[in-house]
């Protein structure tokens, strides 16, 4: 009876087209046999068919291994003192210059640029027109004028000579006092610009304290 099923089951053209298709039925004791039934049937494979797959490994499966040492970190301690220090400087230098901006543009020196400017004896070895030694100029010393204090040289120029101006003059019952105002020229000649009538810069600065009160 199953083999009458069997035969009925397969496409009239496969049993025509195969005349040795019959020679693959099985048989009942043929080794086949549990494996085409139970395919028919429509079940999974027998657990004894599955029991015959291998589930070991063999060692060219393995996942591939390199065995090197890992890379040492870097100590980045040397970098955050480096970085430390950089911005120290860049702080350092832009406060200084923050500050020589700040004398520069004060009265002061501006003051005292001018009366070195008409200065005769000045004009006659230094010729004219007489300016900073550099576009942006350094203003060494101290120019405090609420307590009345200023000490401060710079670098000045002309088309014959150049020479370092030096001022220290300060302030005594609201009048102030020079104590020295003199250029050091580079040949080694220093004037004294004191005695010179309008050569002043205690003076001007008093007249412009007067002028803004």
């Amino acid at each position: 009876m199953l083999r009458r099923l069997i035969a009925s089951a397969e496409p009239r053209w496969l049993v025509g087209s195969f005349p040795q298709r019959p020679q693959l039925i099985a048989r009942a004791g043929s080794p086949i046999a549990p494996w085409l039934f139970s395919r028919i049937a429509g079940g999974a494979p027998r657990v004894g068919y599955l029991r015959n797959l291998s589930t070991t490994t063999t060692p060219s499966s393995r996942p591939l291994r390199i065995e090197r040492p890992l890379p040492e970190l870097k100590n980045r301690r040397a970098l955050k003192y480096l970085l430390t220090g950089v911005a120290l400087v860049v702080w350092v230098a832009g406060t200084a210059l923050a500050f020589n901006y700040q004398r520069q543009c004060s009265s002061a020196v501006t003051n005292t640029l001018f009366v070195v400017r008409y200065h005769p004896e000045v004009v006659e070895l230094l010729g004219s027109p007489i300016t900073f030694e550099h576009g942006w100029p350094w203003i060494s010393g101290t120019i405090n004028q609420l307590k009345g204090r200023v000490e401060i040289s710079f670098r000045i120029k002309g088309p014959r000579n150049a020479g370092t101006v030096f001022v220290k003059t300060y302030r005594v019952d609201k009048l102030w006092m020079d104590h020295e105002f003199s250029l050091h020229l580079d040949d080694g000649k220093i004037i004294n610009l004191m005695g010179h009538e309008g050569a002043s810069l205690g003076s001007a600065m008093a007249a412009e304290e007067a002028q803004a009160q």
